[in-house]
Formats: structure tokens, C-alpha cells, sequence
């Protein structure tokens, strides 16, 4: 067999399995694009078959085998070449129907001719037929080669392999031709002729039925083209600015036009209420999932395939966007997956044929998977973004709700302090009419104050900042001291407090003092309150096993109002009250029982309540787990008799002189209160509004003692504090914080000797400054009270004043700093809050100060005291004592407690101090 021959079986072979794949390909499909590729390569196929058939059966012993009529079929079939080859072109791009006309025509005419002809054709017949076929297949190789050129990606590839599968097969033919025309035999025209016949088949087979190997290197180069800078696209806060998303999702349409030759590609999303999609880049064109074709697409989630598109097939929002264009001809739609959903589609229009389509639409799934990995990360962005603003307002509002609590509880602490003056008759006497109506103003800033507390803590409790110091307690102890604390209130109504006793052991838990003493306090508030003049409420601990082991029981009881059944479960709602009428009978805002609720939680307890029903009283329940094996308690201080029932403030020593107090507050009324208490108390006070003048006072006074707000203007009282203490002249002095800032161990560590929060307890205050002198001596030192809050600072002087103490004063931590260098005073009670220079300056000056090291500090106010704020108070202060919750009456006992124990111990150290 020669070479000729053999690129001549080759190329039948192609052809045959063109043939073969076209049918089946049409068998599977029924469109009209592989119904003409199955005519074209069927009608080749049986022509090399019938060549094939003759040569093998010549080549044969028996002889050439003589089909009838074969010639006439074998021309008619590959007349139909020219025609078949032009349907293809309209399948793929609109043809003009009159050369559709035409060529059909002249296929009729041809193939009449040549039946009529017979089997031996005249020659001017033949040159015509050749005429015909070489004109009609260059045709269509210039035709497909047009199209290629305008298309892009895959399908130009692919148009471009068919456009020379047609040219191939032209020169074929020509020198087929040219070989039989030759005089005698020519090997070269032989050979060539064979080898264009081969080379078209192969490109007919890429073109039409490309391998996936071919078909991906096809694509890769657009791929490759997308990825590169498209991937930059889908990273968040890109530093080099390289995309956003609406950049990477126009990218990504291009490239999907870009690689499957569409000519328009729409990108159809979810809306933020998941009911319609939108038309991307044009919000408000909406495209509703109702639409027949859509929800298909949604529905099956597979990717779709319209071939024929009609307007009416389209929704009407994509079909505005071609305008005046005609519509294409195919339609490749393919779901967007995200998280397990589809949030859109991905539309891409072509004009060819679903033959070139199939291939594609793996792409456009790719591109689709792509789109929804940039709206992943859009989504993340945007989670990331709201988390943020969620971030920034709850920042926002634990600032807004320090400001406010310190806005409001430092007036409230003016009033509960004047009030607190009046009653003692430290101004002159009050008739019974004056001293009710100065009660009820004091109760009713208290009432105020407890509200203002409770919603502090609902904030920090649902924002998670409320932080527990768990330490080990006595169950009984903290029952009987509850209750000693609530008994007053009791009384006032007709109500007995009183403690069941529990027989046998009780375990010990491990649970904040502070906050446990809230939950029973206002678990026994909230019985009194709702239990009728002349009833009795209970208090009990025991123990009992739980699921995870021993747990420790405490039980309110109460012979009060009850509950229904319906109201149960809802008693521990936030703001809940038990009747419409509850807020207007019994007061309160139904916080109490809600905070009771979430701090036992918060220790790993849970809360229960019970009734018998309307007006048979109920029982409250908290059970707390208990403390490991072993674990022994702390002891915990005894509750000081209440001001309405505690003895007159103790009298300053006889022949002492007076003690100077040097207050820092900014608040007039605050330091005035201040002021009224110490020197009813027997000291002298001086007053300073800002932390600077604070730390003058202390410096040119040294007072024997200072009380120091934190919020101070200019110089807070933290960085008050921190000058004294470092300074070797004020170091010594000792400080009181007295502010709205609730931070007691970070200003015990700053340096002060004691801290008290507003509103002041004239017994604190008074015991604060008295522990500083021996009793009877209180000339052995003086006060500097650092407040700007001037009514505070001569309720605090009032006090020491009246103990006999000198009271100096200072309204910011400057002029207390400048108080303390000038004289050196015994104690200091410091404000944190400011102006110039706050209480957390101030301690730290003064720790800084080898004179004022370890004079005794005493942080009162009223900031709401962070973490930060703690830490540095605990390095310096010895006390802190916020503003709302203490008395005037305690924090003067606080203060004269810091400045006996001065006196008794000589100067105290910060170690002594914290004791």
C-alpha cells in the first residue's frame, strides 16, 4: 500500500467516524444544528463508504463489485455538501434567505441533472459539478473564517477549525481534479490531494467534536487572563486598592464574554428580601422568581439552554436591556450557589449555535461559581462591616451611658447630700413639715439613683462586661447580712425581715460579694414591696444536689400579693410588672428581679419562683452551685446600723484643733455637701475644682487629707493621685476618691487609702477620714478634699468638720496637687472626674512623689469605672467609694477610719493601706 493509498483510507476512516459521531450527536439532541452536522458528515460517510466498498472489493480475488446506481448517489451526496455546509452557517449566524434559497435550488437541479444524466455524465456537466462544489465549500470556509472573526473565546477557536476543515476540503477537491485531469499519472497531486482530505477531516473534528483536552487548552489563555488580576478582586481591604466588588463582578462578566464569544452577559441577583432578583448594575429592574423561566432555572438548579430566544420567552427587564438590538440567538443560564442556596443567575447571549453552546456552558458554570465566591466575600465584608458598626455603637453607648450615669448621679449625689445636711440639722433646725419634705426629696433621689444603677447594670450585663470576683463566702453570713441591710426599709412599712435558720451544714460557694448581696438584697426589696403592712418576708439558705452537684439554696418568702400561674413565668422579663397598674401601686421600674435573673446566671445558677396563687404570697428561689471541697470563707464586714436609726455622728476629741481636708471636685454642689459634712465633723476644708488645682492645694496646704474626684476637668483624679503619690511632700497625704467612677481596686492601688462611690454617706466619709488621727486627736491632721463638684466638696468639709478634722479643698487635680506640695496633708479624698487634671492624675503624681508616696487616698465618685480605670486605682488609691452607692455618713466614717489608722500606725503603707 502506498502513502497515497494510505492517507486516502485515513482520511475515509475520518470521515466515517464524523459520520458515525454526527448521528449519534443528532440521536441524542433532535436540534436542528446536529440534524445538519449529521447530514453533512452522514452524506460524506456514505460516500467514502460506497468508494471504500469498491476499491477493497477490486483490490479482492473476486473482482471489482458494480453497485447499482452508486456513482449517481455518491455524486448527489456530495452535492449536498455546499448546501449542509450553509445551513450550519445559519444555525450560527442568520444567513440571507436567498442564498439559503439559491443553494437549495441548485442542490434540486443538479441532482435532477445528474439522475437524468445517467451514469456516465457529459463533461461540461462535470465542470459545472465541480464548479459548484469548490465554490460552494469556499464559500462557506470564507463564511465561518467572517464569523470567527467576530466572535471571541472558544467559539472563534472552534468556527476558525471548521473554516479550514471547509478550505481543506476545497483544495481537495481542486486537486482531486487536477490529479485526474493530469495526462498521466502524478504521485505529488495524489498525495497532496489525500493529505488536504485528511487534514479536513481532523479540522472538522475539532471544530464540531473538540476533545476536552483541546477544549481546555482553548479556554485557558481567557481564564488565565480573568484570574490574574480577578483574584486580587475577591480580596477584602485590598492595601493596594486593586478592586471592589462591583469591579470584580464586572470583570467577571466581561471575561464570560470574553470566553464564550457571547455577546451580552447579565449577571440577575437576590434582593435583600429574597423575594425577586435584580438586574445587576440596574437595582431597579427586577426580575420576579415567578417567571416561568427563571424559576425553572431556580427550581431544577441546572444550568439551562433557550435556543431560538423570543422577546416573549425573556423577562421583560432583560429584554429592555438589548433595546433596539435583535435579540440573540441562544440563551446559557446557570444558578449562582451560595451557602447552600441560589441568590441569582448568570445569563450569558450568543448568537451561535447550541452546537458551540454545550461546550461553553462549562465555563459560564465556572464563571458562575466565581461570582458567587465574590459575593461570598461581599457578604463577609459586609457581616464584617456591620459587626463593626455594631462595635462602634456599643462603644457609643457604654460612652453615652457613662456620661449620662455620671450627668445624673453627680446632681443626685448634690441632692441626696444637702438633703442628708438638713436632716442632721447641720444648717439649723427643721419643723416636722420641713423634715418630711426633706425625707421625700431624698428618698426620691435615691429612687432616682437605684434606677439609674439598674440600668447600668442591665448594660453591662447584656453587653458582657460585667465582670465577677468570685471569692469564697459563708451562706449565712451573707443571708444575715442581706437581711440586716433591707430590715430598715422593712420597718418603715410594717414589714419583718427576719432569717430562717437552716439546720445542719451548708456549703460554701464561690460567688462576687457585691453582686450577691444585690441579688438577695433585691429579691428582699422587691417581697417588702409587695407585701401588705403588717406581713413578714423571710430569708434562708440551705443546700441541695443539683444536676452538675451540691448547690447552695437561698429562699425569699413572703406573705405578700402572689402571683397567678400566667404571671410566672414572665416575672424575670425585663420591665415586667405583675398588673398594668403594678408601676403606679408599687413603684419601680421591673428591672430588679431581671438583674437577679442574669447575675445568677452569670455565676452558673438559675432562679425559680412559686405561688399559691393571688394574695397567698410567693417564694423566690436562687440556687448557686457550691465551692469545692475544702475551700474556706472570707470573712465579711458587719452591715453599719442605717443612718435613720445609727447613733449622732460621733463629736471630734476635746481640745482638738482641726484637721484640714482638702476636697477635689468639680461639682459646686458636691463639694459644698462634701464641705457641710467634714466640717460638721470638725475639720477644716479647703475645695479645688480640677485635678491641677488639686495638686497645687496639696502641695502648698498639705492637707492631712484629700478626697479626690475622678472626673475632674484638666487633670483627671487618677492622674491627681498618681502626682501626689510621687511627689515626696504629698506622698504622705492620705486619699480619699470619693467620685461616680466604681473602681475601687485600681485607685487602692494608685495609692488612695480609701474610695468611695457618690452619692456620699456622711458615716463613710467620717469614718474614712477618722481612721487617719487617734481618736481624740483629730488636730493631728488634715483633709484635702479633691472634688470639682463644689457642693460635693462642702458636704465632704461639713462632715470632717464636724469630726473636727482640717479640711482643705481642691476643685480640679491641679489645684489639689498644688494643695498637697504646699502642705502636706493627712488623708486625701479625690474625685476621678476632673477638669484640668482628673483624680487618676492626681493619685499618680502623688505615688510618683517620694513625700506623697503613701499618703492615704481616698478615690469617691461617680465615673462608671472600667477595667483600665480599676488597674490604675488599685496601684494607688487605698479606697474608692463610688458616689451612688455610699452614703454621706459611711463615707465620712471611711475617711476618719483611714485617718486614725494614720495616726495609730504612723504613715501608712500602701500594703497597710489596702488592709
Amino acid at each position: 500500500m502506498d502513502a497515497a493509498r494510505a492517507l486516502q483510507l485515513l482520511t475515509d476512516l475520518a470521515y466515517l467516524a464524523l459520520g458515525i459521531a454526527a448521528v449519534a450527536a443528532a440521536l441524542r439532541s433532535h436540534e436542528r444544528a446536529r440534524l445538519d452536522v449529521a447530514i453533512l458528515f452522514g452524506a460524506l460517510a456514505i460516500t467514502v463508504g460506497i468508494q471504500e466498498i469498491q476499491l477493497l472489493s477490486c483490490a479482492s480475488a473476486v473482482g471489482c463489485l458494480s453497485v447499482p446506481l452508486s456513482n449517481q448517489l455518491s455524486t448527489i451526496l456530495v452535492l449536498v455538501l455546499p448546501y449542509a455546509l450553509l445551513r450550519l452557517l445559519d444555525d450560527v449566524a442568520d444567513m440571507p434567505r436567498w442564498q439559503m434559497y439559491l443553494a437549495l435550488g441548485l442542490l434540486i437541479t443538479l441532482a435532477a441533472g445528474v439522475v437524468m444524466a445517467g451514469p456516465t455524465l457529459a463533461g461540461w456537466l462535470v465542470l459545472f459539478l465541480i464548479a459548484y462544489l469548490v465554490t460552494g465549500v469556499a464559500y462557506a470556509a470564507w463564511a465561518f473564517a467572517r464569523r470567527a472573526l467576530s466572535t471571541m473565546g472558544i467559539t472563534r477557536r472552534r468556527m476558525a477549525a471548521v473554516a479550514w476543515g471547509c478550505g481543506f476540503m476545497a483544495a481537495a477537491i481542486v486537486l482531486a481534479v487536477a490529479a485526474a485531469s493530469a495526462p498521466r499519472d502524478d504521485p505529488l497531486l495524489t498525495l497532496l490531494g489525500r493529505l488536504s482530505g485528511l487534514t479536513s477531516g481532523l479540522c472538522f473534528w475539532a471544530g464540531f467534536f473538540p476533545p476536552h483536552w483541546l477544549s481546555r487548552a482553548w479556554r485557558l489563555p481567557e481564564l488565565v487572563g480573568y484570574l490574574r488580576p480577578t483574584r486580587l478582586m475577591a480580596v477584602p481591604d485590598d492595601q493596594q486598592g486593586v478592586a471592589t466588588d462591583a469591579m470584580a463582578l464586572e470583570r467577571l462578566c466581561a471575561a464570560t464574554a470574553a470566553t464564550t464569544g457571547a455577546r451580552r452577559v447579565l449577571l440577575l441577583l437576590e434582593d435583600a428580601a429574597r423575594e425577586d432578583l435584580y438586574l445587576w448594575g440596574a437595582p431597579s429592574a427586577r426580575v420576579g422568581q415567578d417567571d416561568p423561566l427563571i424559576a425553572r432555572v431556580l427550581r431544577t438548579r441546572e444550568p439551562l439552554v433557550v435556543s431560538g430566544v423570543t422577546p416573549d420567552q425573556l423577562p421583560e427587564a432583560v429584554v429592555s436591556v438589548f433595546g433596539t438590538e435583535t435579540l440573540p440567538r441562544t440563551a446559557m443560564l446557570v444558578p449562582i450557589a451560595l451557602a447552600g442556596r441560589h441568590v441569582g443567575i448568570l445569563a450569558a447571549f450568543a448568537e451561535k449555535g447550541p452546537m458551540f453552546v454545550e461546550d461553553d456552558l462549562e465555563v459560564v458554570s465556572f464563571f458562575a461559581s466565581e461570582a458567587a465566591a465574590v459575593l461570598r466575600m461581599q457578604r463577609y465584608r459586609q457581616s464584617a462591616n456591620e459587626l463593626e458598626a455594631l462595635r462602634e455603637a456599643d462603644k457609643l453607648k457604654d460612652e453615652f451611658m457613662a456620661v449620662v450615669s455620671h450627668e445624673l448621679r453627680t446632681p443626685l449625689t448634690a441632692i441626696s447630700g444637702y438633703s442628708d445636711i438638713l436632716l442632721r440639722k447641720l444648717s439649723g433646725p427643721l419643723n416636722d413639715r420641713q423634715e418630711r419634705q426633706v425625707v421625700g426629696v431624698r428618698d426620691a433621689s435615691r429612687r432616682l439613683l437605684a434606677l439609674i444603677n439598674d440600668l447600668l447594670d442591665v448594660s453591662k450585663l447584656e453587653a458582657g462586661t460585667l465582670d465577677l470576683r468570685l471569692t469564697p463566702l459563708d451562706p449565712r453570713n451573707v443571708v444575715e447580712r442581706a437581711a440586716a441591710g433591707v430590715r430598715v426599709i422593712g420597718t418603715a412599712k410594717g414589714v419583718s425581715v427576719q432569717v430562717r435558720e437552716t439546720v445542719g451544714d451548708i456549703p460554701v460557694l464561690r460567688a462576687d460579694e457585691e453582686r450577691l448581696q444585690q441579688i438577695l438584697t433585691n429579691l428582699l426589696i422587691n417581697a417588702i414591696k409587695f407585701t401588705p403592712e403588717g406581713g413578714a418576708v423571710w430569708i434562708s439558705a440551705g443546700e441541695q444536689t443539683g444536676a452538675t452537684g451540691p448547690e447552695v439554696v437561698f429562699r425569699v418568702e413572703d406573705t405578700g400579693v402572689g402571683l397567678a400561674p400566667s404571671q410566672l413565668a414572665r416575672v424575670w422579663e425585663r420591665f415586667y410588672q405583675a398588673e398594668s397598674s403594678a408601676t403606679r401601686r408599687f413603684g419601680g421600674a421591673g428591672l430588679g428581679l431581671s438583674i437577679v435573673r442574669r447575675l445568677a446566671e452569670l455565676h452558673g445558677g438559675r432562679v425559680e419562683v412559686a405561688s399559691a396563687g393571688v394574695g397567698r404570697g410567693s417564694t423566690f428561689a436562687v440556687y448557686l452551685p457550691a465551692a469545692a471541697a475544702g475551700e474556706k470563707p472570707q470573712s465579711i464586714a458587719p452591715v453599719a446600723p442605717s443612718p435613720a436609726h445609727a447613733g449622732p455622728p460621733q463629736p471630734p476629741p476635746p481640745n482638738a484643733a482641726a484637721p484640714l481636708v482638702l476636697v477635689v471636685e468639680d461639682d459646686v454642689h458636691v463639694s459644698t455637701v462634701l464641705r457641710t459634712y467634714l466640717e460638721a465633723d470638725g475639720y477644716r476644708v479647703e475645695v479645688v475644682m480640677d485635678g491641677q488645682e488639686a495638686i497645687q492645694a496639696a502641695r502648698e496646704l498639705l492637707p492631712f487629707a484629700i478626697t479626690l474626684d475622678i472626673s475632674l476637668p484638666k487633670l483627671d483624679g487618677w492622674s491627681v493621685l498618681n502626682a501626689l503619690k510621687r511627689e515626696s511632700t504629698t506622698a504622705d497625704i492620705p486619699v480619699v476618691i470619693v467620685s461616680i467612677v466604681d473602681n475601687r481596686d485600681f485607685g487602692l492601688v494608685l495609692g488612695a487609702t480609701d474610695y468611695l462611690v457618690k452619692p456620699i454617706d456622711h458615716e463613710r466619709l467620717r469614718n474614712a477620714l477618722r481612721g487617719l488621727v487617734t481618736p481624740g486627736s483629730p488636730d493631728d491632721g488634715s483633709v484635702l478634699i479633691v472634688d470639682d463638684d463644689a457642693a460635693l466638696r462642702e458636704v465632704l468639709s461639713c462632715l470632717l468638720a464636724e469630726d473636727g478634722w482640717r479640711v482643705a479643698t481642691a476643685a480640679d487635680g491641679e489645684a489639689a496637687l498644688a494643695a498637697v506640695e504646699q502642705h502636706k496633708p493627712s488623708a486625701v479624698v479625690l474625685d476621678l472626674m476632673m477638669p484640668r487634671v482628673d483624680g487618676f492624675e492626681v493619685l499618680q503624681t502623688l505615688r510618683r512623689r517620694p513625700s506623697t508616696q503613701d499618703l492615704p487616698v481616698i478615690v469617691v465618685t461617680a465615673k462608671d469605672l472600667t477595667d483600665e480605670d480599676r488597674e490604675r486605682l488599685a496601684r494607688n488609691a487605698q479606697r474608692v467609694i463610688i458616689k451612688q452607692a455610699v452614703p454621706l455618713e459611711e463615707l465620712r466614717e471611711e475617711i476618719r477610719g483611714i485617718l486614725t489608722r494614720r495616726t495609730h500606725n504612723g504613715v501608712a503603707t500602701r500594703g497597710e493601706a489596702q488592709q
